[in-house]
């Protein structure tokens, strides 16, 4: 197991992530699928805002979230290694999504419109939503576990 010392990013959003509301607050992980195309970064941003936004408007709640992006392990290490590395692997973005101010009833917004895309329908291989009542920090700052080596803003979704 690697041990590493705690940048100054991953603190920021260590605190940030754990100053969401408790109430109502939920922990979402969406993977694409690898077969086929998937969505870009943009897109996945975009999907999110979009469900948030309608799922808010529907629900006249205040919405607070923080996404973060991740690739697989694989594409991660090829990034920080200065061996050769295989070059057909698959990059495999997807997202943890913390997320309070809504109900259980959000992961149905948020699946609709990452459906809603026709040239990349079925992309999607799990998506899955657990209600928190309270956020370990070991469990966030796991989450943090890409940003090791440097900080990569547009990794990072929130409002």
């Amino acid at each position: 197991m690697r041990t590493y010392e705690i940048n100054d990013h991953q603190k920021k959003i260590l605190y940030e992530v754990s100053r969401l509301p408790t109430e109502n607050l939920y922990y979402i992980v969406v993977q694409q699928n690898i077969k086929g195309s998937n969505f870009t970064l943009n897109e996945l941003k975009k999907h999110i805002r979009r469900s948030i936004k309608e799922y808010g408007a529907k629900e006249n709640d205040l919405i607070k979230y923080i996404a973060i992006f991740e690739t697989t392990h694989d594409f991660f290490m090829s990034q920080h290694t200065t061996a050769i590395v295989k070059t057909d692997f698959y990059s495999g973005f997807h997202f943890h999504l913390f997320i309070s101010g809504v109900e259980h009833d959000y992961l149905k917004e948020l699946t609709y419109w990452l459906n809603s895309q026709n040239n990349k329908q079925g992309c999607i291989s799990k998506i899955d939503g657990v209600k928190k009542e309270q956020l370990d920090h070991d469990f966030i700052l796991y989450h943090t576990k890409q940003m090791m080596f440097r900080y990569s803003p547009q990794l990072i979704l929130k409002n």
